[in-house]
């Protein structure tokens, strides 16, 4: 097994896909089978100059 970050890195992942698939329930709920075609959407319009993407938060050890 290799060290501790690398354990601490595939266990966010495991979070993150958990919330992810939490995330996308919700959105099923409101948008149904077109819920996939929302996320493309929003996914792939312009953005504005002031609109930045969510920075990552560090993991902290």
């Amino acid at each position: 097994m290799k060290n501790g970050r690398e354990i601490e890195l595939a266990e966010r992942i495991i979070q993150l896909d958990l919330l992810r698939d939490e995330l996308y329930e919700e959105l099923l709920k409101t948008f149904g089978s077109r819920t996939h075609e929302f996320l493309r959407a929003v996914q792939n319009r312009p953005k504005s100059p002031t609109e930045r993407s969510p920075q990552p938060k560090a993991l902290t050890r």
